[in-house]
């Protein structure tokens, strides 16, 4: 029969081939997932530099002046653009004003043939079920 000492020494150097497959596998795996790592972060780096080329372009000046120039309203600021709060103050209706409106329209009276005198409501509440404003 074969001696003892030559099948354990057999076995070990079947273990050891063994081990040695499987780190070798393992290289290689580990070997093919950093290559497409490294593809991902190259693909990555070219659709950055695709991505600064294009707001570069995008935000020159000159391309953004003559955009400005087809979608503005208006052309400069005109001085009749502009106004003072004293004049927004002349021209707006006063605020006891909107609420003797809002109070009449309400009530479904007319607010042009209303009389001066009508009392104007101390709160306001939102209605649960309307979102119109009711008076109390």
């Amino acid at each position: 029969m074969i001696p003892r000492t030559i099948m354990i020494w057999c076995l070990l150097a079947l273990l050891a081939s063994a081990f040695n497959y499987y780190t070798s596998d393992q290289s290689r795996r580990l070997q093919a997932r950093l290559a497409d790592a490294h593809e991902n972060i190259a693909a990555e780096q070219e659709r950055a530099r695709v991505l600064q080329a294009e707001w570069a372009y995008l935000t020159t000046p000159n391309r953004l002046e003559k955009i400005a120039g087809q979608w503005a309203i208006y052309d400069e600021h005109a001085a009749g653009h502009v106004v003072s709060l004293k004049m927004l103050n002349d021209t707006l209706p006063r605020h006891d004003a909107v609420q003797r409106t809002a109070s009449l329209a309400w009530q479904k009276i007319d607010p042009t043939f209303a009389v001066a005198d009508v009392p104007l409501p101390t709160t306001w509440q939102q209605s649960a079920v309307s979102p119109r404003w009711r008076v109390e």
